[in-house]
């Protein structure tokens, strides 16, 4: 108010004074932020840390309560509110916001798919469907209190009647609701299917619309699965450009691309990950060719899966590397610890704040890194609660 008459009283009009005021008001950073109080957070800046993770909105009368009598001071109880707030209807705003900042579902979309070539994918309706899939499947994790494991392999899928049909499963739903059904891991199309590497979401977000790439796809893994983000590729090195005619298979071009030095020390890491996922195309669907056409002619050359990691591990298909990577559950435990610990408070985390997600995870490691678990030990972690 002080404001609007300040700028009456230097000429300006009434209607335009409310306007700029309105305006200051609405861009100003205790407006467009949550400003917490300190570098020890107090009662109401806990409850809001929680409240806006889980709801994406303030507390209501309940939880103003526990702020009054500082209940959130104590950490069991801190675990409580969080479970309580978690098990709300209110909670999937944490639940696909989570999807968007940790596997960057938010980007699907952002590349579609060539209407020519991936028709289905638009005769269909396939894109929210695909989104839907990944949200139920992490949903589903959290309600059942699922080891972290399912991210990179399981034996069910969330899926409806028209995604049943579209990676071939033998389980069809009747309507267009989404059911969780088995698994035929005898079946090529789906022993391919289980965890998050098997949903069309990821395979259609990793493609560029027309072509896949095992660098973009292997990138992915390490960086969102993984946590273990490779470095940047040097700037003098010119880029990998698909060879559209078939010519050569990417991992033909790849092989040539890798006799650089500098280029290789990093592939090696990224690469294997991205041929096991090449039995994808790029609206999800299974493959064990690839298709091109060369002189108006199609010409398939076989998509090769297998690869070596970074310890030494061979692999043959993507069944084998996804046990590969079981045995490496506790990074993707800890990345997914990590990366809540930034979504909920915003921040780029110290060494403590690392140091105390590792010791989180190493606590589950007897019971298999359960999700929902995981969740609440972080929302209720000095970490979070307190700094």
């Amino acid at each position: 108010i002080k404001y609007a008459r300040k700028l009456q009283d230097d000429g300006v009009s009434g209607r335009e004074a409310i306007k700029q005021t309105l305006a200051a008001v609405m861009s100003s950073p205790q407006f467009l932020f949550r400003v917490e109080n300190g570098r020890v957070l107090d009662s109401q800046s806990r409850m809001d840390r929680l409240s806006y993770t889980l709801w994406g909105q303030p507390g209501g009368e309940w939880e103003q309560s526990l702020v009054a009598e500082k209940a959130l001071h104590y950490l069991p109880i801190a675990r409580e509110q969080a479970e309580r707030m978690l098990d709300d209807p209110r909670s999937k705003a944490f639940i696909e916001g989570f999807c968007d900042d940790w596997l960057l579902l938010d980007r699907l979309g952002s590349m579609p798919p060539d209407v020519q070539k991936f028709s289905t994918y638009y005769d269909n309706d396939l894109e929210p469907m695909f989104r839907e899939e990944t949200i139920r499947f992490f949903a589903d994790m959290i309600a059942k209190n699922r080891s972290i494991k399912s991210v990179i392999d399981s034996s069910y899928a969330m899926v409806n009647r028209p995604l049943a049909k579209h990676y071939n499963l033998s389980e069809i739903p009747e309507g267009f609701g989404f059911e969780q059904v088995k698994l035929d891991k005898s079946k090529f199309s789906e022993n391919l299917r289980g965890g998050l590497l098997g949903h069309g979401s990821i395979q259609t977000l990793t493609a560029n619309g027309v072509e896949t790439s095992p660098v973009v796809r292997g990138v992915w893994v390490l960086e969102h699965v993984l946590g273990l983000p490779p470095s940047p590729p040097p700037p003098d090195v010119e880029p990998l450009e698909p060879d559209t005619r078939g010519a050569k298979t990417v991992r033909d071009q790849l092989a040539k691309h890798n006799q650089i030095k500098t280029c290789a020390t990093c592939h090696s890491k990224i690469d294997p990950y991205g041929f096991a996922m090449e039995l994808f195309n790029p609206v999800g669907q299974t493959r064990s060719y690839y298709r091109y056409i060369e002189e108006d002619h199609p010409k398939n050359l076989r998509v090769d899966p297998s690869g070596v990691l970074p310890d030494g591990t061979t692999f043959g298909s993507m069944p084998q590397l996804k046990q590969a990577m079981l045995k490496r559950s506790d990074r993707v435990a800890a990345h997914f610890a990590k990366t809540l610990l930034a979504y909920g408070t915003g921040r780029k985390l110290t060494v403590t704040d690392r140091a105390e997600m590792e010791e989180i995870v190493a606590a589950r490691a007897g019971e298999d890194y359960p999700v929902k678990d995981l969740i609440l030990d972080v929302l209720s972690s000095p970490a979070f609660l307190e700094r």
